[in-house]
């Protein structure tokens, strides 16, 4: 069989605010510079902060600590590792330096949604806690977020 598309069909596919091509170019941008940064041709923080995330995931907690201290060193403006640094903490059991972490991304960038909703979640299902998780919620839907179902009664 034959796969055929009309020319310009990806940058009609939307997924959220980016076309799937800018997803596909942004994807295979993080590889390479992940690669490069693996191969140790050069040093990136995109490519430190994408293996960090991936150690991360293989629950590889050093590693990844590492790699995103690395990328937060290489850009210290860099919201989204410094974001990842304060998941990183949660995922090892440190909920209350996760809190502290984000609490200083949010003052730092307000306006950097993932983060009020990483705070929102630790209060409201960490800490049992929905009074001091809702401003961090509503503040996330107001950046652009999507509900959460989990999280949807803090509305209320």
């Amino acid at each position: 069989a034959r796969l055929t598309v009309e020319r310009g069909a990806l940058d009609k596919w939307r997924g959220g605010e980016h076309s799937l091509r800018d997803d596909f170019v942004e994807t295979v941008e993080a590889a390479a510079a992940a690669l490069t940064v693996s191969l140790a041709l050069e040093e990136d923080a995109l490519g430190e902060y994408h293996l960090g995330k991936w150690a991360m995931s293989k629950k590889r907690f050093d590693r990844a600590l590492e790699h995103l201290n690395r990328a937060i060193q290489l850009n210290p403006d860099y919201a989204d590792a410094h974001n990842a640094l304060s998941v990183l903490q949660s995922h090892q059991g440190k909920v209350d330096e996760a809190i502290r972490t984000a609490k200083i991304i949010a003052e730092k960038w307000p306006d950097y949604a993932p983060v009020h909703m990483n705070l929102a979640w630790w209060y409201a299902i960490e800490k049992q806690d929905a009074a001091a998780a809702r401003p961090y919620y509503q503040r996330a839907r107001e950046l652009g977020l999507e509900p959460y179902n989990r999280l949807d009664d803090l509305t209320s």
